[in-house]
């Protein structure tokens, strides 16, 4: 995302009927990210994350009830644990993602 900044572009909506390989494309496992992009993924999101227009109380509620959550709490697990090779050995709850 930091990289595509300094262009200016326009997106246009393509069906993924259109796209004859957007199906594989859409289920390939990526392998592991290089430290770089992982660094600047990390401070882009925490940039955004420290300055949200929502108070702390708001964040902890917010992190409270995705914590009762089943579904968040089960994609939040596969997360940090890694998402598996085999999409057959993923969480049911965690295959939408």
């Amino acid at each position: 995302m930091l990289q595509l900044q300094p262009y200016d572009y326009q997106l246009q909506f393509q069906p993924g009927s259109e796209i004859p390989a957007a199906s594989v494309l859409s289920h390939l496992h990526l392998p592991d990210i290089d430290k770089k992009l992982e660094t600047e993924i990390y401070v882009y999101v925490h940039q955004i994350y420290r300055y949200l227009p929502i108070s702390d109380e708001k964040i902890a509620r917010i992190q409270e009830e995705s914590a009762k959550d089943s579904q968040l709490s089960i994609l939040l697990k596969t997360i940090h644990e890694g998402w598996p090779k085999c999409k057959k050995t993923c969480h049911s709850e965690a295959r939408l993602f």
